[in-house]
C-alpha cells in the first residue's frame, strides 16, 4: 500500500492553513478539532500511530454567506407562536422547517385550523425551507376558501429563491 502524503496533494498544496484560507474565501467559517474526537482508542494501536491521531485535525465548516463573506447568524430553534382572532390565524415561524419540523409546523396549523377563515404567516425568521415544509405550506393555502386571505410576509432572500425555483413564489408571496 502506497503512502498518502497529503502535502503533495493539490488541495492541501498549502497544508492546513491553506486549506483553512481556501475555505474561507469560499464563505465557509472553519474551525479544526482533533481528530482524536472522533476516533476511539484503537486496542492494539500502536504508539506512533496514537501520536500522529494527536497532532492530526479534522476542518469542520459553517457556511457563512457566500456573496459578502460575513458569517451567517447564528440559526434559531424552531418554533412557532399562533394566535387567532376573529378568524385570522397569525402564525410567526422561526428556525428551519425541514422534514423534521415541518411536523410540527402542521400540527399548530392543525390545532387552530378551525377557527380560522384566513391565514397570515410571517417567517422572518426562517432561514430555510425544505420540500416538506412547503408541502405544509400548500396544506394551509388550500385549507382557505379565499386564496387571497393567505399571505406570507417577511420572506428571506434564501428562502424566496426557494419559492421562486419551485413556484410557490406566485402562490404564498404578497
Amino acid at each position: 500500500m502506497a503512502d498518502v502524503k497529503m502535502n503533495q496533494n493539490s488541495l492541501f498544496l498549502n497544508g492546513e492553513e491553506g486549506a483553512r484560507r481556501f475555505l474561507e474565501e469560499q464563505g465557509f467559517t472553519v474551525a479544526a478539532e482533533p481528530v482524536t474526537l472522533y476516533l476511539p482508542d484503537v486496542p492494539g494501536a500502536t504508539d506512533e500511530l496514537r501520536n500522529a491521531y494527536r497532532q492530526m485535525n479534522i476542518l469542520t465548516m459553517r457556511v457563512a454567506s457566500p456573496k459578502t463573506g460575513r458569517k451567517s447568524a447564528p440559526e434559531l430553534p424552531f418554533a412557532v407562536e399562533s394566535s387567532v382572532t376573529e378568524g385570522k390565524l397569525v402564525m410567526k415561524v422561526q428556525g428551519r422547517v425541514d422534514t423534521l419540523t415541518a411536523t410540527q409546523l402542521l400540527k399548530a396549523f392543525q390545532e387552530a385550523s378551525p377557527q380560522t377563515d384566513s391565514i397570515e404567516l410571517d417567517v422572518e425568521k426562517m432561514p430555510y425551507i425544505s420540500s416538506a415544509g412547503l408541502r405544509v405550506l400548500l396544506i394551509m393555502r388550500k385549507s382557505v376558501k379565499d386564496l387571497s386571505c393567505f399571505k406570507v410576509f417577511h420572506v428571506q432572500p434564501e428562502v424566496e429563491k426557494i419559492f421562486k425555483m419551485t413556484g410557490f413564489d406566485k402562490l404564498l408571496i404578497r
